[in-house]
């Protein structure tokens, strides 16, 4: 089946999706930016891939035209396609749907009335996780759970001490205040705790590394690099105040890590459970116990890091599960 993918920005992770679903489809990538904040990504030149980037968006059109998919997948409501190609060909449309932040009761009454004048002109949506598969079935009646995925990564062997590890943007809503303090509380010289990313808050960092030996940042890194600083460590921390996804929990869950997060992020909102493969904390309150947690029981952490493999090796995070479920929807669309 000829799908295209119409996403706002590009990032290694999603190409382990890609690749795997390119073993089945003939898909073709369009990316309408070249980064997003605080993320340089060193994606390789693939003739599969379009970047819009600069370029005039009447491009769009003639790609359509030449590409000719059965269909299109937009990646995020602020995006679309306004197409006479595709209204002319009736081509379907689906959209590919984080979870919505709820908290702002006037944000939401807006966003539902926008949502449900423009989703249910669609013909199916892909939603990231259950939790948002639950939110959008009020505005579609073909809702299907697909999170972001990747591959099944090289296990980690080192659980004799607690390393703690962050990765992702360095700014407020990711929880880095909150984490910095609990780590200025902490007096276990035997743990270490290192950050991965860029953003605003890496001041903030610097100033504990002055003050904490074993603290430790690396810049933002490509996957490569990455995966070198995942295998030296064996506890992610995620400490979002608010996360539509969260990559870096189902990254950790494939190498075999423990996490520490909260259910306003939404992949361990799927995947973790308290003190069965990681811990939970409330936001602004307990993070420091939880970090204490596993410097007191440092068994726990090759434990849970164990199962999460497990799960991750059987969940839709996984690559492979992933594109099985969506090849008997493709192929079930392709019959229509």
């Amino acid at each position: 089946m000829k799908v295209l993918f119409y996403i706002n920005s590009p990032s290694n992770y999603q190409f382990d999706f890609f690749e795997e679903l390119k073993k089945k489809h003939d898909i073709f990538v369009i990316y309408q930016n070249k980064y997003s904040d605080n993320f340089k990504h060193n994606i390789k030149k693939k003739s599969w891939v379009f970047f819009l980037y600069n370029k005039k968006k009447s491009l769009l059109n003639k790609i359509l035209e030449k590409f000719n998919p059965k269909l299109v997948i937009i990646g995020g409501y602020k995006l679309d396609i306004k197409s006479r190609y595709i209204i002319k060909n009736k081509i379907k449309k689906f959209y590919w749907l984080e979870r919505v932040n709820e908290d702002n009761k006037i944000k939401n009454i807006i966003r539902y009335l926008y949502l449900k004048n423009k989703l249910k002109i669609a013909d199916g949506i892909f939603a990231i996780g259950q939790y948002a598969t639950n939110f959008y079935k009020k505005f579609n009646s073909n809702v299907h759970n697909v999170p972001y995925s990747i591959n099944l990564e090289k296990k980690i062997k080192n659980y004799k001490m607690p390393n703690f590890l962050f990765v992702g943007q360095m700014i407020n809503r990711k929880g880095i205040p909150s984490l910095l303090n609990c780590i200025t509380k902490i007096n276990a010289n035997e743990s270490k705790f290192t950050f991965v990313g860029t953003g605003p808050l890496v001041k903030n960092i610097k100033k504990i590394m002055k003050l904490k030996k074993n603290v430790y940042y690396h810049n933002f890194k490509n996957k490569v690099e990455l995966n070198k600083i995942y295998i030296k460590n064996n506890i992610l921390i995620l400490p979002s105040i608010y996360d539509g996804w969260g990559v870096v929990i189902i990254e950790a869950m494939s190498r075999g890590m423990a996490v520490i997060s909260n259910n306003n992020v939404e992949a361990s909102n799927e995947y973790i459970k308290h003190n069965i493969n990681g811990r939970i904390f409330d936001i602004d309150k307990n993070l420091e116990n939880q970090i204490n947690f596993y410097i007191n029981n440092i068994k726990k952490i090759k434990l849970h890091g164990e199962r999460n493999r497990k799960i991750f090796e059987k969940g839709l995070c996984n690559s492979k599960n992933l594109v099985k479920k969506i090849d008997l929807i493709f192929n079930k669309l392709n019959k229509d």
